[in-house]
C-alpha cells in the first residue's frame, strides 16, 4: 500500500506545498493509519526544514490520501520528540 502525503508550510511568509509518497504495510498500516501517517508526514515536514536550511517555518496543513487531515498529529509527533 502506498500512502501519499501533502504538507502546506509557510516559509519566511511564502507558502509552499510539498508531497511524499511512502509504502507502508498493508497488514499493519489499518491497524494505527492517522498515527502513522503523522510520522510520516513528521518526516515530510522535517526534510522541507532541512532543505530550507532550518529558516522559520510553520505547518499550516498535513493531509494523506487526499482526504485524512493530520495536521495536529503531525504537530503532536513534533511536540513528543522534542521534550
Amino acid at each position: 500500500m502506498e500512502l501519499n502525503i501533502r504538507v502546506l508550510v509557510v516559509i519566511e511568509g511564502s507558502r509552499s506545498l510539498h508531497f511524499g509518497r511512502f509504502k507502508v504495510n498493508d497488514l499493519t498500516f489499518p491497524l494505527n493509519s492517522h498515527e502513522e501517517a503523522a510520522r510520516y508526514g513528521y518526516q515530510v515536514y522535517q526534510r522541507i526544514k532541512y532543505e530550507t536550511g532550518y529558516r522559520k517555518t510553520e505547518l499550516l496543513n498535513a493531509t494523506y490520501n487526499g482526504e485524512h487531515d493530520i495536521t495536529d498529529l503531525v504537530k503532536e509527533v513534533e511536540r513528543q520528540l522534542l521534550k
